[in-house]
């Protein structure tokens, strides 16, 4: 239930800031489609925030514990290994179409 209410709240934050960015209500300048692209970037983060504090603060299935929070560089390595030529691929693919 969680996960559908913060994706409402992100949605409804999304919903109330695409006008004032995209026509440059409040004293916030124009932006158009970048404007756009900012409240729905906006949403998602407060999306993710409800849901990071509420796995950080709460005893659930999936305990989040930053203490333990390390990076692992060989699989960061392997990840990169796979997801930059396949970016590469589909980036191609898309300027030549």
């Amino acid at each position: 239930m969680l996960p559908t209410i913060s994706q409402i709240v992100g949605a409804i934050l999304n919903i109330i800031l695409d006008p004032i960015f995209i026509f440059g209500w409040f004293g916030i300048p124009r932006l158009g489609v970048t404007g756009a692209a900012i409240a729905t970037v906006i949403g998602q983060i407060v999306s993710f925030l409800i849901l990071l504090i509420f796995f950080i603060r709460n005893d659930s299935v999936l305990k989040i514990d930053l203490k333990l929070f390390k990076f692992d560089w060989n699989i960061i390595k392997q990840i990169y290994a796979v997801g930059i030529p396949s970016a590469l691929m589909i980036s191609i693919y898309s300027i030549l179409t």
